[in-house]
């Protein structure tokens, strides 16, 4: 269909357009409003950004955006579509224009933000990504990006089945997008791109500038059930955590069983660099391990308890020897001492392995797939965020050493609200509330990628435990600032955490701060005991 008679098809459509593809059960507009909302959702706008909505029709999309104190930009090449939107969204700019044209002068600036539903679908390959990269190269801002919704399937499988089933209402004369295929035609163009299926027929792509300049060590985030688990049980009774997700999935958590975890409270415990006494056998073990399945779990603690009452742990550690191998560089190695120090504990374990195997099924059924969605949101906002930034690079330069692993890993969890809700699992691998403000979570993942590079300075007061000269609190604090104090040379900016450690905290950067400016040819570690003597 030429693009004369497309235009007639949209303006004649315009009228009933949103009743016929709100209403739609089936191919090819089946789950709608639901990539709508995960294209309004995966924007993120921020009060003062600029969006370019492109193929904005009646303004279905841009209805989720307009309150969010931006400035937006409409454009389309329908007179019926436009005097529609015109009518449901008087405060914004609309531009009549073909998206593949020339566009007029009045879209020539920089946008934070382009969205677009259900457009791109009617273009090839080839002119979807000379638009993508024009939109890069000519509208998009340096830290901007394109999140795209439309008729979408993750491989050419799902897509071949799909024609298939839905051959009498398949359009030949449309293109439809295959993620498999799109993700590396993007990445062969220097674009960062994250995809999700979000309904049968649809998906949502988030497309921006990928920097290839230097060496890149990428920070990326991942969705496990494991970790998510774990802190869904401890969360749900309440340890170290309070809000209301306890009380949402309180019957997913047998009571005998909430009851037991309680009873056993102060060993699961952590904060602030303090474990109680199970906490890293029975909560960062198995995270780090993202023990995902009930036959995981159940062979975890078979080996351990094995291990623990015969006091040979040889089985245990040979089945996990990788993992533990790169655990190992992180603060406490798992060994056979370190094993061994939990025999006391043996019968509490044996307890606590029936908590965790017996109600991992009805996590699984009840629970992750109303979570998993909402998490898997924000990964996909991280990890374009950070595909376009070299933070590990910045930090291996600024402190002069190197970051251990060629990748560092952040586990998204939803149920560690109004607790300890940034815990590192290893040195390549933190734990982080999915639920936390975007800028503070951007910027706080800079600050843990600081804390591992300089975890060598700290890890010697860790083993000493009471020994150590100076308050365990006090270094502790220290440590984390020193992460700080630099973090904000790296960014530029850290206000988002700026009172998080008190007054202590505001004391401790003001030492470092003198100390720093007095010699700035300090290394890190002599900064951070020079600081240590100060304050103590």
């Amino acid at each position: 269909m030429n693009k004369a008679s497309r235009v007639s098809l949209f303006d004649a459509w315009a009228k009933t357009y949103d009743a016929s593809v709100q209403e739609a059960l089936d191919f090819p507009f089946d789950g709608y409003e639901l990539v709508l909302d995960e294209v309004a959702r995966l924007a993120a706008v921020q009060p003062g950004m600029r969006i370019l909505e492109l193929g904005i029709g009646t303004g279905t999309l841009t209805k989720r955006l307009v309150n969010s104190g931006c400035a937006i930009w409409g454009v389309d090449f329908s007179t019926e579509m436009l005097a529609l939107a015109q009518v449901n969204l008087p405060q914004i700019v609309l531009v009549q224009a073909d998206i593949l044209g020339d566009w007029p002068v009045e879209l020539n600036r920089r946008y934070d933000r382009i969205v677009s539903a259900y457009v791109f679908h009617e273009f090839d390959m080839s002119a979807k990504m000379a638009l993508l990269e024009r939109l890069r190269e000519q509208y998009l801002t340096p830290d901007g990006y394109i999140v795209i919704g439309d008729i979408s399937f993750p491989t050419a499988e799902d897509h071949s089945l799909a024609h298939r089933l839905c051959e009498d209402e398949w359009d030949e004369d449309e293109y439809y997008w295959v993620a498999e295929e799109a993700t590396e035609a993007c990445r062969q163009a220097g674009l960062a791109v994250e995809y999700r299926q979000v309904s049968q027929f649809g998906g949502v792509f988030v497309i921006g500038a990928l920097n290839s300049e230097m060496p890149r060590k990428p920070i990326r985030a991942v969705v496990e059930t494991g970790p998510n688990y774990i802190f869904h049980l401890l969360a749900v009774a309440k340890i170290g955590f309070n809000s209301e997700y306890s009380s949402q999935y309180l019957r997913t958590v047998k009571q005998a069983d909430i009851k037991y975890l309680r009873a056993h409270h102060p060993l699961l415990a952590f904060a602030d660099g303090h474990l109680g006494g199970l906490a890293g056998l029975m909560i960062f073990l198995p995270c780090y391990l993202n023990l995902d399945t009930r036959a995981k779990l159940q062979e975890f603690f078979d080996l351990l308890l094995v291990g623990l009452r015969d006091r040979r742990y040889e089985s245990f550690l040979d089945r996990y020897r990788e993992a533990i191998t790169r655990l190992n560089l992180w603060i406490q190695c798992v060994d056979s001492q370190w094993l061994d120090s939990h025999v006391p504990y043996c019968e509490i374990i044996s307890g606590l392995a029936e908590v965790y195997t017996d109600n991992f099924d009805a996590y699984v059924t009840d629970v992750w797939p109303h979570e998993k969605q909402a998490i898997e949101s924000v990964a996909a906002l991280i990890n374009v965020h950070f595909l376009q930034t070299e933070i590990i690079f910045r930090w291996e330069t600024l402190a002069g050493r190197p970051f251990q692993f060629d990748y560092y890993e952040i586990v998204l969890c939803s149920a560690t609200k109004n607790g300890p809700n940034v815990n590192s699992l290893g040195y390549e691998r933190n734990v982080f509330y999915s639920g936390l403000d975007f800028a503070l979570l951007t910027q706080f993942i800079s600050h843990e990628v600081g804390t591992h590079i300089l975890i060598d300075i700290i890890k010697q007061v860790f083993s000493q435990g009471s020994k150590c000269k100076y308050p365990f609190d006090l270094v502790y604090r220290t440590y984390e600032n020193l992460a700080k104090f630099y973090n904000s040379r790296i960014l530029g900016d850290t206000n988002t955490y700026d009172g998080m450690y008190g007054a202590l905290g505001n004391r401790v950067q003001c030492v470092l701060g003198e100390l720093y400016a007095a010699n700035p040819r300090l290394s890190p570690e002599e900064l951070f005991w020079q600081a240590v003597e100060r304050l103590g």
